[in-house]
């Protein structure tokens, strides 16, 4: 049995993944991932669009614990946030 050395465990993160919503106000959208996330405004803007146009975008790679808080703040406010593994 093979074990993960600690240090790697401590890197590993997760993909926090946007899904489209069915039927979305954009600019609320943008100011729910603007208050969430650290990203700036060009940047969030591109992946909020991303999500719409094809049904997914990569918002950031965090932790496992912080990735599943946003998905449970994203889902607080009725979008939809999963994670995958990186």
């Amino acid at each position: 049995m093979s074990r993960s050395h600690p240090a790697r465990q401590a890197l590993r993160t997760c993909k926090v993944v946007l899904h489209r919503g069915t039927a979305w106000d954009l600019l609320a959208v943008l100011r729910i991932i603007l208050q969430l996330t650290r990203l700036g405004r060009a940047e969030a803007t591109q992946k909020l669009w991303l999500a719409h146009r094809l049904g997914r975008s990569v918002l950031l790679a965090a932790h496992p614990e912080r990735a599943e808080l946003y998905v449970q703040l994203f889902a607080a406010r009725g979008l939809t946030v999963a994670l995958e593994p990186t």
